[in-house]
């Protein structure tokens, strides 16, 4: 049986000025043909009323295939 292990990566971003780059990196990453989703996500607006900058973080996660667990012999 092959096991998976995931792999994670905390990307911070300072303040964008373009929600929808921001909201086209997002699909891209989980429309992605490797198994990547973003697991956490951190947003700030600095000013209400210039809601468009947002800064903030994320942890894009994935998965890798592992080796194959073997099984330890019973000793008697």
């Amino acid at each position: 049986m092959a096991v998976y292990r995931r792999i994670s990566l905390q990307v911070e971003f300072n303040p964008i000025n373009s929600i929808l780059n921001l909201g086209q990196f997002i699909y891209d990453i989980e429309n992605s043909e490797k198994e990547l989703m973003i697991s956490e996500m951190d947003l700030l607006v600095l000013n209400p009323r210039m809601p468009s900058n947002i800064q903030g973080s994320m942890v894009i996660s994935g998965l890798m295939k592992g080796t194959k667990i073997k099984e330890k012999g019973r000793e008697g």
